[in-house]
Order: structure tokens, then C-alpha cells, then sequence
């Protein structure tokens, strides 16, 4: 058993005597406001709209994974035909059918193509995204920013990047 001061005691004992004599009936909320049935229809009400915004948030991000979804299983599509095409085409190869194994290679080829687009337009969407939040003017790189790494941030690459215009170096490395 705890040692407690007397005064601790008495301020446990006048605490629960009023808990006590407080009446159920009273209208008083936990934190001390009278509330009355208007109070309690405005609080419902904002309750709802929490409880539809957040139904609408949640319905928007299922929206964005059957979106993200459908994409990957289409790259793994592309991926499987495009290496079917290929064993196709390195079988049609081994019975020297040679020019048949070409126009194999050629389809796989296109599946190619359009997975290098899709990704371009990818990159030039997020890229247009990060400019914007960042409020950067476009900027013309030496060598593709996919193709920038950690290494090649160094101050004078940045320097060179933000001569002409009116960014800064640190938000053009966040940017990179």
C-alpha cells in the first residue's frame, strides 16, 4: 500500500462526494458546457459529415488502388507475352526459321515501345506534379532525371542548374 498525504486523501474524498451528489439528469457534458437538444443535433450533423467525408476519402483511395492495380497486372501481361514472344522466337531460331523469328522479335519489340512510352509519360506527368508543388520553373538537365543520382547532386551541378533561373539550389535537389 501507497503512503499518501492527508491532503491527497481529503481531495480524493471531497472529489468522490461530489461526484455522487451530481445528478443524472443534469446537462452538463463531460467537459463542464450546458448542452441542450440543438447542441446535440449540430454535433450529430458534423459527426455525419466527418463519417461522409471519410467514406468519400476511402471510396477514392479503393478507386486509386483498383487503378494502380489494373496497371501492374498489365505490365506483368506485358512482361509474360513479351517473354513468351522471345522463347518463341529463340525456338523458331534453333530450327533456323530465321525470318519468322524475327517478326516475333519485332512484336516483342513494340510491347517494348509502348512500355517505354507509358513510362515516359509517367515520369513527365510526375515531374510536371513536383514542379508545381514546388512552384519550380522548368528545368533543362544535362542528362535525364531518371537518370540523376545522389552522386551527381553535388553543389556545383545544382549551381549550374539554378544560374539562369530563379530557383533555389536546395528546392532543385528536393526536386531531383
Amino acid at each position: 500500500m501507497e503512503i499518501q498525504f492527508p491532503q491527497t486523501i481529503g481531495m480524493r474524498v471531497v472529489g468522490n462526494k461530489n461526484a455522487m451528489n451530481a445528478s443524472v439528469t443534469d446537462k452538463k457534458t463531460p467537459w463542464g458546457v450546458e448542452s441542450s437538444k440543438d447542441d446535440k443535433k449540430e454535433i450529430e450533423a458534423k459527426l455525419a459529415k466527418q463519417a461522409m467525408k471519410a467514406l468519400r476519402a476511402r471510396e477514392k483511395n479503393k478507386a486509386h488502388v483498383e487503378e494502380m492495380k489494373g496497371e501492374k497486372d498489365e505490365a506483368v501481361n506485358n512482361f509474360f507475352k513479351k517473354f513468351g514472344i522471345l522463347k518463341k522466337a529463340s525456338v523458331l531460331l534453333q530450327y533456323n526459321r530465321i525470318n519468322d523469328s524475327w517478326d516475333e522479335i519485332c512484336k516483342a519489340a513494340q510491347i517494348m515501345q509502348k512500355q517505354k512510352e507509358l513510362d515516359q509519360e509517367k515520369q513527365r506527368k510526375l515531374e510536371s506534379d513536383w514542379q508545381a508543388k514546388l512552384s519550380i520553373s522548368s528545368i533543362e538537365t544535362p542528362i535525364p532525371i531518371d537518370k540523376i543520382t545522389a552522386k551527381d547532386l553535388t553543389p556545383a551541378f545544382l549551381k549550374e542548374l539554378t544560374k539562369d533561373g530563379g530557383n533555389e539550389p536546395a528546392t532543385v535537389k528536393l526536386y531531383l
